[in-house]
């Protein structure tokens, strides 16, 4: 019974765990740190990643229960990717920006001068 629910156990976090994925690139997306171009090009690092993940994550060493788990996965990344390419469109379409696109890169941000600096102690 012991090794029979470390095993079930096991699973469940796996699975849970790697189809947290798909929600967290659709987070990055939301806020405008990813986009779906850079998602598209990155579409073979992902493939490898997620069948890496899954050889080394899955309790078993059979491929079959790797495919279990990197087939769904790779269908919800290609759902996330979609989610993010139609909220590029959006943003696009809308003319709504990013919070970071009226930033420059190479400016500092400015100091609050209006009081004394706090002088140690």
């Amino acid at each position: 019974m012991d090794r029979y629910l470390s095993f079930t156990v096991r699973l469940l976090f796996v699975f849970g765990l790697a189809f947290l994925l798909p929600v967290v690139l659709v987070m990055l997306n939301v806020v405008g740190i990813l986009t779906a171009q850079r998602l598209r090009s990155w579409w073979r690092g992902m493939v490898l990643g997620v069948f890496v993940f899954a050889a080394v994550a899955t309790p078993t060493g059979d491929p079959w229960t790797m495919t279990l788990l990197a087939a769904p996965m790779l269908g919800f990344v290609a759902i996330a990717w979609a989610i993010a390419w139609v909220n590029d469109r959006r943003r696009g379409r809308s003319g709504a920006s990013t919070p970071y696109d009226n930033l420059a890169d190479d400016v500092a941000s400015p100091l609050d001068e209006s009081g004394p600096l706090p002088s140690g102690p």
